[in-house]
C-alpha cells in the first residue's frame, strides 16, 4: 500500500504572513460560504459538514431558474449542515427573478446573457452580463448586513434601528 504525502501549500507561518499582508486593516468578523449548488461549492459544503472547514453561515442565492438536481442537492446540503448546527440560508432578489433589463442602445449592458450579431463580423459576441450582480451577489449581501447587524458587528447610523 503506497502511502501518500499530503504537501501543504503555504507553511503556517507564510500564512499568517500572507493573511497579516493581505487583511492588515480588516478584521475577521465571521466566515460564510456562498453556495452556488455547483461542483466546487458543493464540495466546500460537505467539507464544512464533515468538520473539514470552519463556517458559520451559509448561503444560497435562488434565482428561480436553477435545475431540478441543484434544488435536490441544496436539500442534501441542508441536512448535512445542520448536523453540525450550520445554517443554510436561501436568500433571492426581492422584485423576482424574471425581471430583466434589455439594452438600449445608450447603455450596452443587459442582465441575461444576450448574443448578438455586429454587422462586418462573422462571429457572434455576447452583450456584458450582470446577472450573477443582481440576482445572487446583491442578495447575498443584504442578507450577509442584516446577519451582521444581529450578531453586533455592524453598528447602525444614528437614528436608524434593525
Amino acid at each position: 500500500m503506497d502511502t501518500v504525502t499530503q504537501t501543504r501549500l503555504f507553511k503556517p507561518s507564510q500564512f499568517k504572513r500572507l493573511e497579516a499582508k493581505t487583511f492588515h486593516r480588516r478584521r475577521r468578523v465571521g466566515r460564510v460560504l456562498h453556495l452556488g449548488g455547483g461542483v466546487q461549492s458543493t464540495t466546500l459544503a460537505c467539507m464544512a459538514a464533515e468538520g473539514e472547514l470552519e463556517i458559520e453561515l451559509a448561503l444560497f442565492a435562488d434565482t428561480g431558474d436553477e435545475p431540478f438536481w441543484v434544488y435536490q442537492m441544496i436539500g442534501q446540503v441542508r441536512t448535512l449542515l445542520a448536523k453540525r448546527g450550520i445554517p443554510l440560508v436561501m436568500t433571492m432578489r426581492r422584485c423576482g427573478h424574471r425581471r430583466w433589463f434589455i439594452a438600449s442602445p445608450d447603455a450596452p449592458r443587459a442582465s441575461m446573457p444576450l448574443w448578438v450579431k455586429t454587422p462586418g463580423k462573422t462571429r457572434p459576441g455576447r452583450l456584458l452580463r450582470q446577472c450573477t450582480q443582481e440576482l445572487k451577489i446583491v442578495p447575498n449581501e443584504r442578507y450577509l448586513k442584516t446577519w451582521l447587524i444581529e450578531r453586533g458587528l455592524i453598528r447602525l447610523p444614528p437614528g436608524y434601528t434593525y
